[in-house]
């Protein structure tokens, strides 16, 4: 198989299908190792993923690990908190300090942080003319 078709594969088990570049319009995240997995995969084939939504927990984490193949759109919102385990999602370190200057982590059951576009765009790029046709009208 090869990098691409993998990526595809695993980018699929967490977000649905998608093609490249993988458009993001609302994810809950879900299995950490999952979306890392995914992550990874899809760094190596370099997809690109447009966010164009809500991206919570491990798609956030997916979105700090591929970051360089990433950008939003004016409707992405980010959300963060702990793990079920205590820990906090995965990230990276700009991303950890942000969070940290603003209050920490939530509670896994508790109701999560939230990033708006305005403030992810210090960490990610707007798609400009690499998003699809159209999603980056407000």
């Amino acid at each position: 198989m090869s990098k691409l078709s993998v990526a595809m594969v695993l980018l699929a088990r967490v977000f649905g299908p998608c093609q490249d570049p993988c458009v993001v319009e609302y994810n809950r995240g879900g299995h950490v190792a999952w979306f890392e997995q995914a992550a990874h995969a899809a760094r190596a084939a370099q997809v690109q993923i447009v966010i164009n939504g809500f991206c919570g927990s491990s798609c956030m984490t997916l979105a700090s690990e591929v970051r360089p193949y990433v950008c939003i759109t004016p409707r992405a919102e980010f959300a963060y908190h702990r793990t079920n385990y205590g820990d906090p999602i995965p990230l990276g370190r700009d991303l950890d300090r942000w969070i940290r200057a603003r209050g920490g982590y939530p509670s896994f059951y508790g109701v999560p942080g939230k990033m708006s576009y305005t403030a992810a765009l210090a960490f990610w790029p707007a798609c400009g003319p690499r998003a699809a046709e159209g999603l980056n009208e407000q």
